[in-house]
């Protein structure tokens, strides 16, 4: 027994710890979002759907060459046993020249893109773009240092400095131009801005050197692979999508899943984000790893079922609140999207376990398989269906890979197929019973304004999820999973107050 305490002491201390960065992380994503959101609502009443097609089209291309700047920065510098100087300026000097290739091969395919996506006013807007590739290779490591250093408060201080910086740029030149190129020019001096505020919150002096070339090329050829593949993953759709419609219905559908993003994954991608840089620390003790896991799973399920829920259920008052009137034709596209994400989510929050156990090459083929799947599925939607049917198909396919990828990784684990439900199999009920109630009891006056019902379906929502939530963990023996950690956290707030 003795032998035992310290490893359940330890255990509850880095569990703590991780719990306490993941709602530091969510604290502060939660207020980046609604600035997020305020942006948004605002560019929606400036700019048209049309607008928003020509950049969402540009941004397909865009994001698409940026994947080779994804060399695996982040998770080189995390797993790195010390902030090794001559290494960052390694990571820094391949990112660089990746840079410069990706700003010429933008150049150089612009054309070609702008035919391929049946827009021609893309391809002044991927000329101008293409500069910020090389200017954002010249920001210093900031977040990645800090979060190396779990110190989550400054991270989200710069996020939140960075945010406000960006939008109200991108907002001053979009009331300037009064087109979708005030987006770009705010973009491209938001990634200027970027270089200040990054190196106030960690000095770095760049150097050339290739002294790490060989080790970080290895790490970052099966990041690569796994970045393409989550490309394809997340954007198939928009491909078929944007073949399948024209610019402005296009704009619709881009806007559902900016929409989505906001409110679905970036909730849930800072839970991620802390439990990858605690996670190192025990990647060495295969026991507390799995524990770990169990209890990262378990939250993360906890939070993303009734936020996906959530957006579904409301999706009629978040278009026409956030949006305005003119964006009607989001709201079908709103539902599908939202679950695609989450199941999208709920595969790339894996990697970070992937990474801890130096399993990068199979998470790289398990993404691949992902890409061709979710890429079949929608060329074969937009051959026998409509937009609508892309989106359908879509959440399909994300949903339930899920399911298979988390049963390779409980296998790799060493975990059990029965430790699947036990995570997943509460949140999911008590997400279906809140779905129920909102959908079948609450009927709400033609008359109450969208604020009101969304706030009235909000309330009743949350409430109704936490105590069947709560009930089902009683039923269950009161185990030791998210809810644990969740309920004492938010008793520990309540006594407090």
């Amino acid at each position: 027994m003795s032998n035992q305490q310290p490893h359940k002491t330890s255990d509850q201390s880095l569990a703590s710890k991780l719990i306490q960065g993941a709602s530091i992380m969510v604290g502060g994503r939660v207020f980046i979002r609604l600035i997020g959101l305020v942006s948004v609502s605002i560019t929606a009443r400036l700019l048209t759907p049309e607008d928003f097609g020509v950049m969402g089209a540009a941004s397909l291309v865009l994001v698409f060459f940026a994947l080779f700047n994804k060399i695996g920065f982040e998770e080189s510098i995390l797993r790195m046993e010390s902030e090794d100087k001559s290494r960052l300026d390694t990571l820094w000097t391949i990112r660089l020249i990746i840079a410069v290739m990706i700003a010429l091969l933008v150049f150089l395919f612009a054309p070609l893109m702008a035919d391929l996506l049946q827009e021609s006013r893309i391809q002044t807007v991927l000329y101008l773009m293409a500069s910020t590739v090389i200017i954002t290779a010249f920001h210093a490591p900031a977040v990645q240092i800090l979060r190396k250093r779990l110190n989550f408060y400054k991270e989200n201080e710069l996020k939140v400095f960075n945010k406000l910086i960006t939008v109200s740029l991108v907002l001053g030149f979009i009331y300037v131009e009064q087109t979708y190129m005030g987006m770009v020019y705010g973009q491209v001096a938001a990634a200027v801005a970027g270089i200040i505020t990054s190196q106030l919150y960690y000095r770095y002096l760049p150097r050339f050197s290739l002294t790490y070339i060989k080790q970080e090329l290895s790490f970052s050829l099966w990041t690569l692979i796994r970045n393409m593949s989550n490309y394809a993953s997340g954007n198939a759709d928009e491909w078929a999508a944007k073949r399948a419609s024209s610019t402005a219905e296009f704009g619709a559908y881009h806007a559902a899943h900016d929409l989505s993003r906001l409110l679905v994954s970036e909730f849930l991608y800072p839970i991620g984000e802390t439990f990858a840089a605690g996670i190192q620390t025990v990647r060495h003790d295969h026991e507390r790893l799995k524990r770990s896991v169990m209890r990262f799973l378990s939250v993360v399920m906890i939070m993303g079922f009734p936020i996906a829920t959530g957006v579904a259920l409301t999706s009629h008052e978040i278009v026409f609140i956030v949006l305005g009137d003119q964006w009607g034709a989001v709201t079908p596209y709103l539902p599908p999207i939202a679950f695609a994400l989450l199941g999208m989510v709920l595969s790339d929050l894996l990697f970070g376990i992937y990474v801890a156990m130096d399993k990068q090459r199979r998470s790289a083929f398990v993404k691949f398989a992902r890409a061709i799947l979710i890429t079949l599925g929608s060329l074969l939607a937009l051959i026998y269906g409509d937009i609508l049917f892309v989106a359908q198909v879509y959440c399909a396919i994300a949903l339930g890979f899920v399911v298979i990828e988390y049963i390779l990784l409980f296998r790799l684990l060493g975990l059990s197929f029965y430790h699947i439900p036990r995570i997943m199999i509460r949140p999911f009920l008590a997400s279906a019973v809140m779905a129920a109630t909102l959908y079948f009891t609450l009927n709400l006056p033609d008359d109450m304004g969208l604020l009101v019902a969304a706030g009235v379906k909000v309330s009743l929502g949350v409430g109704v999820y936490t105590a069947v939530l709560f009930i089902l963990w009683l039923l269950s023996g009161k185990p030791k999973s998210g809810e644990q950690e969740l309920f004492t956290r938010l008793m520990q707030i309540l006594k407090r107050s």
